[in-house]
């Protein structure tokens, strides 16, 4: 079967075929996309050419990721500029009927907000129970997290505006086995009373 094809559509065919007379090989590299908000991306790529001319782009410097946080808040920070939305910076768990928090978890808290936000930010500190106890013994609970936080926030230099407990609500699940994630204290750059606007 001797098939023609119409002269533009055979000349923009043959323009898309690579030009192989020189093409020294075919490579397969790992390259590996710096970005300086969002994590990583790696891929693959198909390289034809000749290798020793083709100049590969410098990747950028490393960007830490203490940086990263920063950067990550700062575009939510600006996502939600025109809302009333404040931002989670952290979520501190709690076991069960329990409103202390080990020396270790303390600095784990403390190192961890070093790299996401600045000391003159102004913070909420929300506690929350899971759906086990009573209503009362929820809400002190509650509270008591809270304001065992709060106090570790401001004892070492940060801007506390608001401590609260909100006790058997604001649920992050309802699956049984999966209780120990509503047992917290949340976090939250208070965008009504940031100083840094």
């Amino acid at each position: 079967m001797n098939m023609q094809f119409p002269g533009i559509i055979t000349i923009a065919f043959l323009a898309m075929i690579p030009d192989m007379c020189n093409a020294q090989s075919v490579e397969q590299r790992d390259y590996s996309f710096k970005m300086e908000i969002t994590q990583d991306v790696k891929t693959e790529t198909f390289l034809i050419g000749e290798f020793s001319a083709v100049k590969h782009p410098r990747p950028p410097a490393a960007v830490t990721a203490g940086v990263k946080n920063k950067r990550q808040l700062t575009l939510r920070m600006s996502q939600a500029q025109n809302t009333n939305q404040s931002i989670k910076a952290a979520v501190v768990l709690f076991d069960l009927a329990s409103s202390q928090l080990p020396q270790e978890e303390k600095e784990k808290i403390i190192m961890s907000l070093q790299h996401k936000i600045s000391k003159s930010m102004a913070l909420t500190v929300t506690g929350f129970t899971c759906d086990l106890g009573s209503q009362a013994a929820n809400d002190r609970l509650a509270q008591q997290r809270a304001d065992v936080v709060g106090k570790l926030l401001k004892e070492n230099g940060y801007h506390v505006s608001t401590v609260t407990g909100k006790g058997r609500q604001g649920y992050i699940t309802d699956n049984p086995q999966m209780r120990h994630l509503n047992r917290r204290v949340e976090i939250r750059i208070d965008k009504s009373n940031n100083q840094e606007q």
